[in-house]
């Protein structure tokens, strides 16, 4: 059955990595179109630079019916501290399984994928700020609101939506930690429709903010549901390599 499930898993990450790999590809080469990007006020628009948008006729059309509206983009900021909040869930069981362990010898396996999964979070972070595949739409308004789009004197990478990709990633595994941790049937319920809910919550003011085209918060969603679906996976392999009961008993596994 385990099996089964890291397989369904890893088939699912898969799909969803092919779909944004398609739709990073038809970003660069489909429909693109020169977008100008104005600002009300004059010194704002000196800076202000023409951007390139792949998928353009989608995007535009999503961008004007949004527009920019700044409370939603305040809520999303405010709404991603609750979001970080609940990796503790997750970091502090796994620091007190850590001293009820004694040790690293009879330590849960599991955590040292929650941790690394962390690590490579933030390295994927970075690479996407670094390497820029589409850049913010611009919004209409004074230089306060040109410093949510121009960075170090160019546009603002926008794509992947990293705030749709950590409200996937971080409440898909607080939810997750929740079925292996909490065993009453109503508090786990509850902690999972409030993982869900809050990670709901920041990818739809996110995306009501106006600081994104459509197809970053398609991408966000996409790269942030195959880096969950390969965690989940991995965290079931090494489930069934290390079983907790072996794990207590100072025992180890062989595998054919």
């Amino acid at each position: 059955m385990t099996r089964k499930k890291v397989m369904a898993l890893v088939t699912a990450g898969i799909v969803c990595m092919l779909l944004f790999s398609v739709l990073t590809v038809l970003l660069a080469r489909v429909d693109v179109a020169y977008v100008p990007v104005r600002f009300a006020d004059p010194e704002a628009q000196e800076q202000a630079q023409e951007i390139s948008i792949g998928l353009s006729t989608v995007n535009l059309s999503f961008r004007d019916s949004v527009g920019y509206r700044q409370t939603f983009y305040k809520l999303s900021g405010i709404l991603a501290i609750p979001m970080f909040l609940l990796l503790l869930f997750p970091a502090v069981g796994a620091i007190m399984d850590l001293i009820r362990a004694r040790g690293f010898k009879n330590y849960p396996k599991v955590h040292f994928v929650f941790f690394g999964a962390l690590v490579l979070f933030v390295l994927i972070y970075v690479f996407f700020d670094l390497v820029p595949v589409n850049y913010r739409p611009y919004v209409e308004g004074t230089a306060k609101a040109m410093a949510e789009y121009i960075r170090d004197g160019h546009p603002d990478s926008s794509y992947p939506s990293t705030h749709v990709l950590m409200a996937v990633i971080f409440c898909g595994i607080c939810a997750e930690e929740a079925f292996r941790r909490i065993r009453a049937r109503a508090p786990r319920i509850a902690f999972v429709c409030l993982c869900v809910g809050i990670g709901v919550a920041v990818a739809l003011c996110r995306a009501l903010s106006g600081l994104h085209w459509l197809t970053d918060l398609c991408g966000g969603a996409l790269f942030g549901g195959s880096f969950l679906c390969f965690y989940l996976a991995f965290r079931l392999e090494v489930d069934s390599l290390y079983p907790p009961s072996m794990e207590k008993a100072g025992e180890g596994t062989e595998t054919e």
